[in-house]
């Protein structure tokens, strides 16, 4: 996004100028702003610049940083609301879990191959196999 926003800067200052009036380009510069990840439930370790923060306090900075990130007030509002909803029921995260069957993955596999095979088939494939 940093780099995007300078980037944007440089166009819209050269869109109307004559090639001879642009001058040298500023470089670009990264401003690390730290770095965040929660571990698990009130878990979180946060570096930011040379300030190193862990446990409850960085769990508290990680919410109130991706709640200021997020654009409008009633998102900002639903998320909280909801946070608070799962923090105080215990509930769970979104979990995304695909092909749950009873038949082992080993054997899901082998069925899929088959099917593949058949749908990539030449047409009268099977009739040269019968003769």
């Amino acid at each position: 996004m940093q780099m995007a926003a300078h980037v944007a800067e440089i166009i819209e200052r050269e869109a109307g100028s004559d090639p001879q009036d642009v001058h040298e380009r500023a470089p670009f510069r990264y401003w690390d702003k730290g770095t965040m990840a929660t571990i698990g439930r009130t878990a979180a370790v946060a570096k930011i610049g040379a300030l190193e923060v862990t446990g409850w306090p960085a769990w508290l900075a990680w919410l109130f940083v991706h709640l200021i990130f997020l654009i409008g007030f009633d998102n900002k509002l639903g998320v909280l609301l909801q946070w608070c909803y799962s923090y105080l029921m215990w509930k769970r995260g979104a979990r995304i879990i695909t092909g749950l069957s009873d038949v082992p993955a080993a054997a899901n596999d082998a069925r899929r191959v088959a099917s593949d095979d058949q749908r990539l088939a030449p047409v009268g494939a099977d009739l040269r196999e019968a003769a």
